[in-house]
């Protein structure tokens, strides 16, 4: 069965930029375009099925490279300004910062289908029967999920423990 990339490419646009943004946030659209232009010169094109399993699955690996290089870059930056000899005050980091730490490594331990679930909820301001649609859980699942997610993080910030 024959289709047509670039309109395969359109329709799966918004989910594909809001399913990167699970992991990259406000650069899913770098990662985006990457995944595109991967697709248009690797990918297949026999089946729109496999089309689109590859293409999340690119965009996946290419998020988590992403990320990777992200950690890399700040890890080199920080010795980098340890060894010119900033003072505590210059290398103090501002106060929220380390609540965004948290936030993000609390997220990562719910797990991928409850953050697409939040994000979908909180960011994309989606309804529970819209992201019920979208997953194809029923709407009651769909609800339970998502006061799962939050209950879960509202433990994780306000337990005694930062860690």
């Amino acid at each position: 069965m024959s289709f047509q990339p670039a309109d395969l490419l359109h329709a799966l646009t918004p989910r594909l930029r809001a399913y990167l943004r699970i992991f990259v946030g406000d650069e899913a659209e770098d990662v985006l375009q990457d995944a595109f232009a991967s697709f248009l010169a690797h990918g297949p094109r026999e089946d729109e099925g496999h089309a689109r399993g590859w293409l999340f699955h690119k965009a996946r690996a290419l998020a988590l490279n992403h990320l990777r290089s992200r950690q890399r870059r700040r890890r080199r930056e920080s010795l980098g300004s340890a060894r010119l000899g900033a003072t505590d005050a210059e290398a103090e980091l501002p106060i929220w910062s380390d609540e965004l730490e948290r936030l993000d490594d609390y997220l990562r331990r719910l797990g991928l289908p409850l953050r697409e679930l939040l994000h979908g909820r909180i960011v994309e301001e989606l309804s529970l029967s819209a992201l019920a649609e979208r997953t194809g859980i029923p709407r009651s699942t769909v609800a339970l999920r998502c006061r799962e997610a939050l209950v879960l993080l509202h433990r994780c910030f306000h337990a005694r423990s930062p860690r």
